[in-house]
């Protein structure tokens, strides 16, 4: 877990859930007060380079495993790059490199029009949560569809069907 604003923090680095100490984790959460600015191309950078640390200390076979960012973000980056271009450029290079971008937007006046650009990205997604419970909700009994991508790059070729309903974005 990275905290970011201007600059970045580590809270909590990756390992097994079970091996956490849970208690101390919390207490850091809890800890946590409104810092900065957002720079959120920084944010990926640093979760990206942690993903990239862990892939190298790994024993077991790497494919085993999708890597991906989670963001909890209003998704308003004000400091550093404030286009979808330096967070979509980053989204892109390092999905090649089967790293993947979630944005999880809070409250209601999250960016949709940065998330959108963003999600185009391969393995790239996003959701918004309006309320504590909502997103616990989300995190307990969506999470596995919400980081598992079906197919990428998918075609398909028939005749006579009707497309009744797609999830998911372009």
């Amino acid at each position: 877990m990275i905290v970011f604003d201007n600059e970045t923090d580590l809270i909590q680095k990756s390992q097994e859930w079970k091996s956490i100490n849970k208690k101390k984790l919390y207490q850091k959460i809890d800890k946590l007060k409104p810092r900065g600015g957002t720079d959120m191309s920084l944010g990926f950078r640093e979760g990206v380079a942690l993903i990239q640390d862990n892939l190298k200390q790994m024993k077991t076979k790497k494919d085993l495993f999708q890597n991906r960012v989670i963001f909890l973000t209003d998704a308003h980056p004000n400091t550093g790059e404030f286009s979808s271009t330096g967070l979509l450029g980053l989204s892109k290079k390092y999905s090649q490199q089967d790293i993947y971008i979630t944005l999880v937007g809070i409250g209601v006046d999250f960016n949709t029009e940065l998330c959108n650009a963003i999600t185009k990205t391969k393995g790239a997604n996003y959701l918004s949560v309006n309320s504590a419970s909502e997103f616990r909700r989300k995190m307990e009994k969506e999470f596995d569809f919400i980081v598992t991508p079906i197919a990428f790059d998918l075609k398909i070729k028939t005749e006579g069907v009707q497309i009744l309903n797609v999830y998911g974005s372009p």
